[in-house]
């Protein structure tokens, strides 16, 4: 009988490093392969870890604790969304209903992976640099042109015999 490959289980080692990957490191892998080999250099420690996170069965656990932890948080699996959407979709072929049934489709496709949202990444150094140009922009032009002064308030007239009235002098 052959021997299983060292590859082909789990060691102490892996566990820990799983353990801190999807912990304190925050999945982070150079880093969680330093705080279990503490005296590993940096450089090291990162050819390292992507050696141990190629590993078929470190995969296999992250993604089976990753699959737990969702479970708990929300109660969801990616089993249990995948059985809903394929109920969700018979039942609105069903029914006939177009809308609902590619609102269904667009959300299986993501979740297969077919579909990624897509998100604008916004430089915030480039946008402060326009914004401030704009800004000086702005002043200058404010600069530029004459700023109107305030209206002086209406004086009160008065009259001879000493009674204020409204309005202004002439």
């Amino acid at each position: 009988m052959a021997r299983p490959h060292k590859a082909d289980k789990l060691l102490c080692n892996d566990l820990l490093f799983i353990a801190e990957y999807l912990g304190p490191s925050e999945r982070n892998a150079t880093e969680a392969y330093q705080r279990v080999h503490p005296k590993s250099s940096r450089r090291s420690a990162r050819s390292r870890a992507a050696v141990v996170l190629n590993k078929p069965t470190v995969q296999a656990e992250i993604q089976r604790r990753l699959n737990v932890i969702a479970h708990h948080a929300t109660g969801y699996t990616r089993d249990l969304i995948e059985k809903d959407l394929l109920w969700c979709r018979e039942t609105l072929l069903r029914e006939g209903n177009a809308i609902g049934l590619a609102q269904v489709s667009m959300d299986a496709a993501k979740l297969g992976g077919f579909l990624v949202e897509k998100r604008e990444q916004v430089n915030i150094d480039a946008h402060k640099g326009l914004m401030r140009a704009s800004i000086l922009e702005l002043m200058q032009t404010q600069n530029e042109q004459p700023v109107p002064s305030p209206s002086p308030a209406p004086q009160p007239v008065v009259s001879e015999a000493g009674t204020e009235q409204p309005g202004t002098a002439n």
